[in-house]
């Protein structure tokens, strides 16, 4: 939902004269904050509508401090002030907030929320206390999970996988400390109890980068006699429903939205008081696309003539591998009813778990399908890890625009995988499983060289690479060798030393294990991979490992 207000255009030919004189700037730290806007040409047309809703005399009181996101006149002029939904004043009040909050400063106040920083800095060489509390410090400590996006072609060359974000931002990603907290606004919003503005600040020096929701601040702290003004680059409305706010976020949720819109399941996602997980498409399926310049080296497949697929293909196929009502468990799994779970909420409810026997602490909470979903901290204290009741696990998007975004009815954050219910996976075909557990491109390894067909007869033991795995893969072999390393007749028990004849009976599988894992190798040559997770299906036996297994090299 865009909210929007009415200028009228006599009020705009005024703000155009009144930035051509243009006031000369005082120190501010000697002037109120509606002194110091109307001091500024960047500030005539915030000024204007102040004036005209009767806010500016507020802002020059020194009775009250506040902060203000002030938006710049190009900002302005260029806003949809057509559509209606709120009036000017209520737009305006929601720039206005009660209260200090500078880059420096906000994380040690105490708003609504109780803020805690999500993450500390990055650990030293000399590892040192931590001077605040956060999650990390009860012991939530977890290796992150491999983000199962990956495209679904068998690489036959090492490629650069693409960067985190599609529009430009991975730079700004895990720089220095990440700190949010919440503000009350004086837009009183009626839908969710202390409803207001995010403000994030990422990195702990003067080029730290501050957003507020999803809106960027241009030039943080310039300090007045009675508060705080930040200059922002676009202008700040209150949120709407989920669907609308997801649709004008920087990402691609084209197969989200067409879930909800053919299972009719919106009204399970704009519930009131409830926390909402979307996974972008992008954490369907990888982009096919590298993140090289111009003169990057072109890849074995590439120039062998081989088409790259169409990621709407790829999409549409994840979309086609589960049935409506597959979907809509999946759907109702990344939804917590009655609960608005933003990360501050989190930190500080994962402080006060007491951790027992050395194991991180865990948050529970039930979803709006009925199953448990357990959250955590990870990649030592810099994300938030989310398990669906079986293992599956997705990562809440760490980029500082991708995480507590506010909505109508609550809270939403971009996750970088579907949560899918084990109910689901077992009930799936066995392509749609391994798409499920994040092995997509060994699902098209089996399609393409037809193994799925002898597959079909059950009664097999696949060890099968995740999609992180095939992007590392650099092999000239033929696709059908690399697929039959990977599937044994049976369902033979693995044992430290166990020999298995693979599909492939040239070679020899050797299963190992040592004091921490076990580990899958090719007999004949240097390729193994760890065995990493295991499920045991009615006919399948199924390793998850790191790694692609390869043909000895021919002699």
């Amino acid at each position: 939902m865009k909210a929007v207000v009415r200028l009228a255009g006599a009020a705009l030919l005024a703000v155009a004269a009144l930035a051509a004189v243009g006031a000369a700037q005082t120190d501010a730290t000697n002037t109120t904050i509606a002194e110091y806007l109307q001091s500024d040409d960047r500030f005539t047309a915030f000024v204007a509508l102040l004036e005209e809703n009767n806010l500016l005399d507020q802002l020059n009181s020194t009775d009250t401090q506040y902060t203000v996101f002030a938006p710049t006149n190009e900002v302005l002029e260029q806003f949809d002030f057509n559509a209606t939904g709120l009036d000017a004043a209520e737009v305006l009040r929601y720039h206005i907030v009660p209260g200090l909050f500078s880059r420096d400063n906000f994380s040690e106040v105490t708003p609504p929320g109780n803020s805690l920083p999500l993450r500390p800095a990055p650990p030293t060489e000399e590892p040192t206390a931590e001077p605040s509390p956060t999650a990390s410090e009860s012991g939530a400590c977890i290796p992150a999970a491999a983000p199962a996006v990956s495209r679904l072609a068998v690489r036959q060359a090492n490629g650069d996988a693409p960067a985190d974000d599609e529009d430009g931002e991975a730079a700004v990603n895990f720089v220095g400390n990440l700190s949010s907290v919440t503000l009350k606004t004086l837009l009183d919003l009626d839908s969710i109890d202390n409803q207001a503005q995010r403000l994030k600040v990422l990195g702990n020096d003067e080029q730290s980068l501050v957003f507020v929701n999803n809106v960027s601040v241009s030039e943080p702290d310039i300090e007045t006699a009675n508060g705080f003004i930040h200059v922002i680059d676009g202008v700040l409305v209150p949120p709407g429903n989920v669907t609308d706010v997801v649709d004008e976020l920087p990402r691609n949720f084209s197969l989200w939205d067409a879930l909800l819109e053919r299972l009719n399941l919106t009204d399970v996602v704009t519930e009131s008081n409830a926390t909402v997980f979307v996974p972008v498409d992008f954490s369907f399926v990888k982009r096919n696309e590298s993140s090289g310049g111009d003169n990057e080296t072109e890849t074995e497949s590439e120039s062998s003539g081989e088409e790259e697929p169409d990621p709407e293909q790829l999409v549409q196929a994840f979309f086609d591998a589960f049935n409506d009502s597959q979907w809509r468990d999946i759907i109702e799994a990344m939804v917590v009813p009655g609960d608005v779970l933003y990360t501050d909420d989190l930190a500080a409810q994962l402080a006060a778990v007491n951790a027992s026997n050395g194991d991180a602490p865990t948050l529970t909470f039930t979803t709006a399908l009925g199953t448990q979903l357990n959250i955590s901290v990870a990649n030592r204290g810099e994300s938030y890890k989310l398990t669906i009741e079986d293992g599956r696990s997705a990562l809440i998007a760490r980029n500082p625009r991708l995480f507590d975004i506010p909505t109508a009815s609550g809270v939403l954050h971009i996750i970088d995988a579907p949560l899918i219910p084990e109910s689901v996976l077992r009930e799936a075909s066995l392509e749609a499983f391994l798409f499920g557990i994040g092995a997509r491109d060994f699902a098209v390894a089996l399609n393409e060289t037809g193994a799925i067909s002898t597959l079909a007869q059950g009664n097999f033991t696949l060890f099968v690479p995740t999609d992180a795995a095939f992007d590392r893969l650099n092999s000239t072999a033929p696709l059908e060798e690399i697929v039959d390393l990977h599937i044994v007749a049976g369902k033979p028990e693995l044992l430290d030393g166990t020999e298995l004849k693979p599909l492939d009976d040239n070679v020899t599988l050797l299963i190992n294990h040592d004091e921490f894992a076990f580990t899958v190798r090719v007999l004949e040559g240097d390729s193994f991979g760890f065995i990493t997770e295991h499920f045991s299906l009615d006919e399948y036996e199924v390793y998850v490992i790191d790694n692609v297994l390869v043909p000895p090299p021919t002699q």
